[in-house]
């Protein structure tokens, strides 16, 4: 009796397996059990079979179903390395079934010949083809591959560019070659951009025939933003060819001019403006590609009312002030953005409120006025807990930290945020510098600025000739970051056949780390022969005093300069002498200084 069960449920199985192949399994099938007791692996001739049956997932010695089998075939499958998998019934016995994988691998590659190419180098066809010898190669990467280079070649302009790619495959070793045959074409050049649609640019000039319209508005009408020269305009990357513009089309640079179009509409009052259609035709010889664009503008619309609500800490007229448009402006949806992205949000962060948000909701009154009600979350006021430095691996964290005006126990401000971040790129001592705002509760945050060290330490020498001073170099040395201390340092050597100088210049720009700069130099300067007529010998010094300003604000600073030298005169040639008005005086020493005052103010964002 257990014998003809064994059999039944045998036969249960087969039935199983001939309805799995041919796709239509019923819910009993599949979920109808039977032990596997053996499982083979044929037509594989590089795929590794154990990784076959491993990712089969049938294992021996388990029971299976139906929907096992169809699951080790979709596993199978998906490791890319054949183009047909099956699992066919090769024995059964009243213990189990024997499973047998059959699979068939797709080709290798041997190597890629193109033909075909003068626009494109084959180098970087190759880099867009992305093959290698010995590569499996599926017919999705070859269509992939074929689209690759059709776009490479649409975006150089050569939108007609045929590339045909076809398969080779050796009887001796089984690879395929891939022929990639390339008809590149002409460039297409963009003949005309026309508009349809822009009734906004037609009400303004009624009366003019359309063509004159569109010739007269670039130049006579420039207060039309609508004409279709000023259109044009807005497509930054999309233009016609002309003597000075090249035409070329480049379909992603078209769909985001397409876009700037729309803005430009909802920046000048037509918040609903849309682009209908847009048309691309050529010309008979494909030389010339012509574009129309339909717009359907919508109404003008213009801001009414301006409300506020959730608003506790500012009140609605200092609100106001922040907005970039009044009542009555024309609607402009880059200034509606702005307002709310750059002023309001700001006006908050500046006052620690770092989750503050402002979001404009825009009321339809009528056929053309928008009321925006301005919805404000506050939330809590946010101090700084700690500023941490990372990345300094030379420059001192005072030589940092000093820069900031932003310090622990502060309220949060965005606007001093940026400053301190502005202050250290003064310095020039780093390639990038990325603050961080890091909330650790709901009322403090952390400030992490990461920096990347660059080199400023230069050498520099040089030498040459010159008619008056015959050979000439020089040697310098200068470290602007003296030690990571910020420190400045420098030597200078000049030197001729007639003249020589030497200087040395040391600089501290934070006197006992407060924002006072002390700078000393010494110098020693040698010139003669008979070009001057005499010889020259100075030797002298400078001071230098300076400080960071707090009023009228704090971009200000002044400095004083105090400078002292001494200089000899000796070796008169006759003509000179014979010459000299008598203000100098053979070997006599002449003692000469002077203060100069600077006064500067740099507000640059990023000097």
């Amino acid at each position: 009796m257990q014998h003809k069960r064994a059999i039944m449920r045998l036969a249960k199985f087969i039935i199983l397996l001939v309805t799995l192949l041919t796709a239509t399994c019923s819910v009993l099938a599949q979920t109808e059990k039977i032990r596997l007791i053996g499982l083979s692996v044929e037509g594989n001739e590089t795929a590794d079979e154990g990784l076959i049956r491993a990712n089969s997932g049938l294992v021996v010695g388990s029971e299976v179903t139906g929907d096992n089998i169809q699951q080790a075939i979709k596993q199978i499958w998906r490791l890319g390395l054949f183009s047909d998998v099956q699992i066919v019934l090769e024995r059964e016995t009243p213990q189990g079934v024997f499973l047998k994988i059959l699979v068939k691998e797709y080709p290798r590659l041997d190597k890629i010949e193109v033909s075909g190419n003068k626009k494109i180098k084959r180098d970087e066809i190759e880099e867009i083809l992305d093959f290698y010898p010995g590569q499996i190669v599926r017919p999705d990467q070859i269509q992939s591959a074929r689209n690759g280079l059709l776009d490479k070649y649409a975006e150089k302009g050569y939108l007609l560019a045929q590339v045909d790619i076809e398969t080779l495959t050796s009887e001796q070793t089984g690879r395929i070659s891939l022929r990639v045959n390339i008809k590149e074409g002409s460039k297409v050049k963009i003949k005309k951009i026309t508009f349809h649609g822009n009734e906004a640019h037609e009400k303004r000039e009624p009366g003019l025939p359309l063509s004159l319209i569109d010739w007269t508005t670039d130049w006579m009408l420039p207060d039309d933003p609508f004409s279709s020269g000023k259109l044009r305009g807005k497509m930054k990357n999309t233009k016609q060819k002309t003597l000075l513009r090249s035409g070329e089309f480049n379909q992603e640079k078209y769909e985001e001019d397409l876009d700037n179009l729309i803005n430009h509409y909802k920046n000048h009052g037509y918040r609903d403006a849309v682009i209908l259609a847009d048309s691309i035709s050529y010309s008979e010889d494909r030389q010339r590609l012509f574009i129309d664009i339909w717009i359907d503008e919508g109404n003008l619309y213009y801001f009414g009312d301006l409300t506020f609500s959730g608003n506790t800490l500012y009140d609605d007229e200092k609100l106001k002030e922040q907005l970039l448009f009044a009542s009555g402006d024309v609607y402009s949806k880059e200034k509606l953005d702005r307002s709310v992205q750059e002023n309001l949000t700001n006006l908050y962060y500046d006052r620690g409120y770092i989750y503050a948000n402002v979001s404009p909701v825009e009321i339809p009154v009528g056929d053309d006025t928008l009321n925006i009600h301005f919805r404000v979350f506050e939330g809590n006021e946010f101090k700084v807990r700690r500023i941490n430095i990372e990345g300094n691996t030379k420059t001192h964290e005072n030589v940092i930290r000093r820069e900031f005006v932003l310090n622990p126990g502060d309220t949060f401000d965005v606007s001093k945020l940026r400053r301190s971040a502005r202050e250290v790129t003064i310095l020039n001592y780093f390639s990038n510098i990325i603050p961080d705002v890091q909330p650790v509760n709901d009322r403090e945050v952390d400030l992490f600025f990461k920096v990347e060290e660059k080199s400023t330490d230069q050498i520099m020498t040089s030498a040459g000739y010159s008619e008056r001073d015959g050979l000439i170099g020089s040697l310098g040395f200068t470290m602007p970051n003296l030690f990571g201390t910020g420190r400045q340092f420098s030597i200078d050597w000049q030197f001729g056949s007639v003249y020589r100088t030497f200087s040395i210049n040391l600089t501290e720009p934070w006197l006992f780390d407060t924002p006072t700069l002390v700078g000393v130099s010494f110098f020693n300067i040698h010139r003669g022969g008979s070009y001057y007529g005499y010889d020259e010998d100075v030797i002298g010094g400078s001071l230098r005093l300076g400080r960071k300003l707090r009023w009228p604000d704090d971009y200000f600073r002044i400095d004083w300069i105090y400078r002292l030298e001494r200089a000899v005169y000796s070796n008169f040639t006759s003509s000179f002498a014979q010459y000299n008005p008598g203000d100098l005086v053979e070997n006599e020493p002449r003692i000469s200084s002077g203060v100069t005052t600077i006064l500067t103010r740099d507000s640059r964002d990023n000097p």
